[in-house]
């Protein structure tokens, strides 16, 4: 279920917000009043999306906006007065922050919104490939340093010791790479 977090520094701003994400079906919403206590909430549970209305009361809002696409996969929406949308839309559009001009109509906030979410998912795919892809590449190594060091240690050609590889993870009915962190830990390198 896809979790959000308001930022907004007026209880009547909330209300209007809410009741969009609400009307949209999004209903698992927190709401926080300034930045300091979004911080504090954000170390505490992980959000799908950001929502903030600027100005807060402590801060404009831009730089928690920044921190937030910085630490997690959160997509970030910033609302901002249309005469300064342009500005700080340039300031924050390399983090990946979507910048909604206010006022907007109820359509322009559900395409946003809906567009932030389409992005998160799909960054969300993305970082799970690169993640597959990383352990994969992490265990040809550790699966090539096991051949060389059984191509120095045992005297073995680079066919032979992955033929070794091969027929011991077949018969311990282990992975290429655990026979390959057995062997690199046997010969104690």
């Amino acid at each position: 279920m896809d979790k959000i977090l308001l930022v907004c520094s007026s209880e009547k701003g909330t209300k209007v917000y809410s009741d969009n994400l609400k009307s949209m079906g999004y209903v698992n919403i927190d709401t926080e009043g300034n930045g300091n206590a979004a911080r504090r909430r954000l170390i505490q549970e992980n959000y799908s999306m950001v929502l903030i209305d600027t100005p807060l009361k402590d801060e404009f809002g831009s730089d928690l906006a920044m921190k937030i696409s910085q630490g997690d996969n959160s997509g970030v929406v910033l609302v901002v007065k249309s005469e300064s949308s342009d500005m700080i839309s340039a300031k924050v559009e390399d983090y990946g922050i979507f910048v909604i001009p206010k006022p907007f109509t109820k359509s322009i906030f559900h395409q946003g919104i809906k567009f932030v979410f389409t992005s998160v998912k799909r960054f969300s795919v993305l970082k799970n490939e690169q993640n597959k892809l990383l352990k994969k590449v992490e265990d040809i190594k550790k699966i090539d340093r096991a051949k060389c060091l059984l191509i120095q240690y045992n005297k073995l050609t680079e066919e032979e010791a992955h033929k070794y590889l091969e027929k011991q993870a077949m018969d311990s009915r282990l992975s290429r790479r655990q026979v390959a962190d057995k062997i690199i830990e046997c010969l104690g390198v």
